[in-house]
C-alpha cells in the first residue's frame, strides 16, 4: 500500500512532466513524418531530409512572420486594447433594458474583469513570469522533439530493452501504431487548423469586422482543441460584434456557428477519411478531464492522450488479449 501511495504521489506531482514529454513526442513525430516524405521524394538519407524538413519548417514560418506578423501583432493589440472599452460599452447598453439589469447583476462586474490600477503591476507580473515558463516549457518540448527526430532508433530499440524478448516484436508493431496515429492526428489537425482560420478571417473582412486577421489567426490556433476551443476563440470576437451593433454581433455568432458546423459535417469528415477520428463524447470526456486535473495544458494534450490510449487498448488488449481483429486508428493508405 506504501509503494502504491508513493506512486500515485508521484504521478500526481510529476505528470506536468509526464506532458511537457509527451508534447515533445508530438513534435518529434510530426518531424518524422515531414522527413519521411522529404526522404521518399528526395531519396536523400534521414538526416539530410531532416535537415530539410527543419528548413522548409523555418522558412515557412519566417515568411508567415514577415507577411503577416506585423498585421497580427499589430491587430491582436489592438483587440486586447479595445477590448476593456466595449466591454465597457456593452455593460452601458444592455444595462438600459430590465432583463440586461437582472443579467449583469449575476455576471461579474466589468471592475472584477480588468484589473484596477493599483493591481496592474502585479498582474503584469505574474502574466510575465507565467509566459516566460510557458515559452521556457515551448522551447524545451521543440529541442527534445528535435532529437528524437535525428534518431529515433535509438529511443526505440531503448524502449525495447525494457520489454522481454519473446514480447519485442509484438511492442515494436504497437510503438509503430502508436506513431501513425498520432501522425494522422496531427496532419488532421493542422488541415484542418489552416482551413477554420481562413475562413474565419475572410468571412469577417466580408462583413466589415474590425481585427478580422488576429481573429482568423485566434480561431485558427484554438481549433487545435476540438469542440472547446471554437467556443473560447467566439467570445472576443462576439464582444467585439455587440460593441459595433447588436447586428453585428448576430452576423459574428452565425459566422463562427455556421464555420463550426461546416468543420464538423464536412471538413472533418473529409479529412478524417485520411486522418484520425474520434468519437466527440469521448473526446469531451477526455478535455473535461484532462482540464480539471491538469489545467490548460491538460486540456491542449487531452486529445492527442486519447488518441494514443485507444491505440494502447487496441493493439494489447483487443488484439493480443481478446485476439480480435480490429481496426486501429491510423491503420490506413492516408492522403
Amino acid at each position: 500500500v506504501g509503494v502504491l501511495l508513493l506512486f500515485a504521489f508521484l504521478f500526481a506531482h510529476l505528470f506536468h512532466l509526464f506532458l511537457t514529454i509527451f508534447g515533445a513526442i508530438l513534435v518529434g513525430v510530426c518531424l518524422q513524418g515531414l522527413t519521411a516524405r522529404v526522404s521518399k521524394h528526395t531519396r536523400l538519407p534521414w538526416r539530410p531530409a531532416l535537415s530539410v524538413a527543419l528548413l522548409g519548417l523555418l522558412g515557412l514560418l519566417a515568411g508567415f512572420a514577415v507577411f503577416a506578423g506585423p498585421q497580427i501583432v499589430d491587430q491582436t493589440t489592438a483587440l486586447v486594447d479595445r477590448i476593456p472599452a466595449d466591454l465597457q460599452r456593452l455593460d452601458t447598453t444592455v444595462s438600459q433594458y430590465s432583463w440586461g439589469h437582472a443579467l449583469l447583476k449575476r455576471v461579474p462586474s466589468l471592475q472584477q474583469v480588468v484589473p484596477r490600477e493599483e493591481n496592474f503591476v502585479g498582474r503584469i507580473s505574474g502574466i510575465f513570469s507565467t509566459a516566460l515558463g510557458t515559452v521556457t516549457n515551448i522551447i524545451l518540448v521543440f529541442v527534445i522533439g528535435a532529437y528524437l527526430a535525428v534518431s529515433p532508433n535509438i529511443y526505440t530499440k531503448g524502449l525495447l530493452y525494457l520489454v522481454p524478448p519473446d514480447h519485442r516484436r509484438s511492442a515494436r508493431d504497437v510503438i509503430k501504431s502508436l506513431a501513425n496515429a498520432l501522425h494522422w492526428w496531427l496532419v488532421g489537425r493542422f488541415t484542418s487548423m489552416a482551413i477554420v482560420g481562413a475562413l474565419t478571417m475572410t468571412s469577417l473582412w466580408l462583413i466589415g469586422m474590425p481585427l478580422p486577421l488576429a481573429l482568423g489567426f485566434i480561431a485558427g490556433l484554438m481549433s487545435f482543441i476540438p469542440y472547446v476551443g471554437p467556443v473560447v476563440a467566439a467570445v472576443p470576437a462576439i464582444l467585439i460584434g455587440l460593441s459595433q451593433r447588436p447586428l453585428m454581433g448576430l452576423y459574428v455568432l452565425l459566422i463562427y456557428g455556421s464555420i463550426e458546423l461546416l468543420e464538423g459535417y464536412i471538413i472533418t469528415p473529409l479529412i478524417q477519411k485520411g486522418a484520425v477520428s474520434l468519437p466527440p463524447a469521448l473526446l469531451l470526456t477526455a478535455q473535461v478531464f484532462m482540464g480539471v486535473l491538469f489545467g490548460s495544458v491538460g486540456l491542449l494534450l487531452a486529445t492527442p492522450l486519447a488518441v494514443a490510449l485507444i491505440v494502447l487498448i487496441q493493439t494489447i488488449y483487443v488484439r493480443k488479449v481478446l485476439d480480435e481483429d480490429v481496426e486501429v486508428l491510423g491503420e490506413h493508405r492516408g492522403w
